[in-house]
């Protein structure tokens, strides 16, 4: 660390003092000649660094941390300074970036990749001319406040850090990059009274605060209290969202780095607050990006945009771009042209010019303006993959999501499953594999005595229940009928019971579910898993067109018809794959002298008839 702060010290007072930098660059060289102390070069070092540091309002400190480095000689530390002798602040960035990814940190050290950082700053700072001040409560190493001061003249800054050391990195870090004043503090803007009770009113909030941080006690609410709810002590992402939302001035937008956790989470409370936050139009936007983007996590996260200004419209903008980007060096990064493509998506929608339609922002990505109402009915789910549009939908149709027309269960556990006794003879398990042509294969390898499989009732099948594949090979389903009534189905099963048959019809909504575009959909809800799995509640937010019953009967009833003649041709397939084995077996089975007798004299290799 300490021979990092050197580096970045040195590339600072190059860029922000060149005065001071001849000064050094003199002592380097003296000293080399004379073949002088080390550590009385550093230490006139330190002094120089913590004098700039100071006249630039950053915490100085660098005297004992220089004192703490063991070169052998003047001319290993001339060596680093001539190294820096080329540098720019872009530089400056881009030690920081390489520390980045040879440190092995928690998510409360993450550094901000520079392609997230780019992204907010670009949609916020899009049009701002005049100072703005831009807030972090919580800095890490200033990459947002350092982002902001680049694309925006006359930027203000403030914030927080943890601790000395990296306060300092993150003051340089942004002094470096032009920034007009520095105002940054000492502490955890959660955990500390004190801070929580300074109020803070920017027009800019960018920040990248821990993941699902606890605490034993409360957290410490903003000094006009909770704008919404208080959040739960066991996961602190919606109090740092809703101290985001109180350090706005009136007019402000905010970007926030969330766990995708944070969007789709059932808990009451938190639920109540991202509920409250949609209804009042905080929520501006909520982007899903790639896994990988942190250098020491493939954690996958969304960026949340939020806004303390009167409600402008009834919707949401949700991008879908987890496909975007592309891996280097075992990274993944954010392209130009994936990110001005989400620039450009984001401010057509802002604009409001005109009616806002789903728009393909290439690589897998989509945009979706989610009206209120729909998101109420997806339970406020801020999750951008429940609301991609499923292509070739009926026109006209109203929508419902599968939680509302089915009962949904799910099949065993592995723990339940490991504690039973199989036998030969018995009530058949179903598993994943017998899913063929949207009908059970009858092909029971597992079998429950009867006792056993009384009391696992919950599990059994009826007559005109579905069932869906929902961990590996997603996609697959198929229809019970008469002949699997009582059967049981495994764990990697999703049982689809209709509530009301009156207003669903089973072969329709198989014939829904097996459409290449609806099974791309449930792909894309496993997304990030490292095997595929798709939950009970997350096909449920799958929403199914309705037209009337007699039109659903009509089409189940076609497909259901195709379904039955790929059946047919199946089982031909099959008896003459049979015949054929059969027919093989029948022929090599025959004594070398019959083939003789068949076909005339055996003729040898090599020998004439």
């Amino acid at each position: 660390m300490d021979y990092l702060q050197l580096l970045l010290c040195a590339v600072f007072v190059r860029v922000r003092a060149p005065e001071q930098w001849a000064r050094i660059s003199d002592l380097s060289t003296e000293a080399v000649a004379d073949q002088g102390d080390p550590t009385k070069l550093l230490d006139a070092l330190g002094t120089i660094v913590d004098t700039v540091l100071r006249e630039h309002g950053v915490l100085p400190g660098m005297r004992p941390a220089f004192a703490r480095l063991r070169p052998d000689a003047a001319e290993d530390v001339a060596q680093v300074l001539r190294t820096c002798h080329g540098l720019d602040h872009g530089s400056f960035q881009a030690i920081l970036d390489r520390f980045a990814e040879w440190g092995q940190r928690d998510s409360s050290e993450f550094f901000t990749p520079p392609g997230i950082v780019r992204l907010a700053t670009e949609i916020l700072l899009h049009e701002v001319t005049g100072a703005v001040h831009c807030h972090d409560p919580y800095l890490r190493f200033g990459e947002f406040l350092s982002g902001a001061a680049s694309a925006a003249e006359g930027v203000k800054t403030s914030g927080y850090g943890r601790d000395p050391e990296q306060l300092r990195l993150a003051a340089m870090n942004i002094a470096v990059h032009g920034a007009n004043a520095v105002d940054l503090l000492p502490g955890d803007f959660l955990a500390s009274g004190d801070l929580s009770a300074r109020p803070v009113r920017a027009d800019f909030v960018m920040t990248n605060p821990p993941f699902n941080q606890k605490t034993s006690g409360k957290w410490h609410a903003p000094e006009v209290g909770w704008p919404f709810e208080a959040p739960p002590k066991k996961n602190g992402n919606f109090a740092w969202l809703q101290h985001v939302f109180a350090s706005l001035n009136d007019g402000g937008r905010a970007a926030v780095v969330m766990p995708n956790q944070a969007g789709v989470s059932e808990d009451k409370d938190e639920l109540a607050i991202r509920a409250a936050m949609v209804e009042d139009g905080v929520v501006e936007c909520v982007i899903a990006l790639p896994p990988g983007l942190f250098a020491t996590t493939p954690v996958p996260v969304s960026l949340w945009f939020l806004t303390r200004r009167k409600k402008l419209r009834d919707s949401v903008l949700l991008i879908d771009a987890r496909a975007a980007g592309e891996k280097k060096a075992g990274q993944r990064r954010l392209r130009e042209q994936d990110r001005r493509a989400i620039v450009e998506c984001y401010w057509e929608w802002f604009s409001g010019a005109a009616e806002f339609c789903p728009m393909d922002l290439g690589q897998g990505g989509i945009a979706v303006a989610a009206s209120v109402a729909d998101i109420r009915c997806l339970a406020y789910s801020l999750s951008p993959g429940d609301y991609r549009p499923i292509p070739g939908e009926i026109v006209g149709g109203n929508t419902v999501p599968l939680s509302t027309l089915c009962e949904i269960q799910s099949g065993p556990s592995n723990e339940i499953i490991k504690k039973l006794e199989f036998v030969d003879d018995g009530v058949p398990v179903i598993v994943p594999a017998q899913l063929e042509y949207r009908g059970i294969a009858d092909r029971h390898k597992r079998r429950l005595p009867s006792g056993a499989a009384a009391r696992l009732e919950k599990f059994q099948l009826r007559d005109r229940d579905i069932l869906c594949v929902r961990t590996g090979t997603l996609g697959p389903c198929a229809i019970a009928d008469h002949s699997n009534e009582g059967m049981l189905f495994g764990t990697g099963l999703l049982r689809l019971r209709i509530r009301d048959l009156t207003q669903l019809d089973p072969q329709y909504l198989v014939a829904f579910l097996s459409l290449p575009s609806t099974v791309a959909w449930i792909e894309n809800k496993a997304a990030g898993t490292t095997i595929p799995s798709i939950s009970s509640a997350n096909l449920g937010k799958l929403l199914v067109p309705l037209p009337s019953l007699g039109e659903q009967r009509r089409l189940g009833a076609e497909v259901a018809t195709a379904d039955a003649g790929i059946a047919a041709l199946r089982k031909q397939i099959q008896i003459a794959e049979e015949e054929r084995t059969n027919l093989a077996s029948a022929l090599f089975a025959r004594p070398p002298s019959s083939f003789e007798d068949a076909n005339g004299s055996a003729t040898g290799s090599g020998q004439r008839a």
